[in-house]
């Protein structure tokens, strides 16, 4: 009697891995940390643009306080990204 394939075979034989949820928590966290690279990326960018400008004390003062925000909510991205990773494998 033939007996049909499970679905979770592929056609040489050989099981499907399927994505765990702690597979996906660290695919996820990596992602959350390369955006909070990137917009860490971008305060740099944009202080040495200001920096380059030649502005005077007050508006450079200004200009960086404008970033202090934006640095620090990229910070905090790459670090929830990178705890997502460090949980996903521990209890991967």
């Amino acid at each position: 009697m033939l007996r049909a394939r499970p679905h979770s075979f592929m056609a040489g034989g050989e099981p499907r891995k399927r994505n765990t949820p702690m597979e996906v928590l660290v695919w996820l966290g990596a992602i959350v940390s390369v955006i909070g690279l990137v917009g860490l990326m971008w305060c740099i960018v944009i202080v040495a643009r200001a920096k380059r400008a030649g502005l005077d004390e007050a508006a450079m003062r200004e200009r960086i306080q404008g970033v202090v925000a934006i640095n620090m909510g990229a910070l905090c991205l790459s670090v929830l990204g990178l705890i997502m990773v460090i949980v996903g494998i521990l209890l991967g």
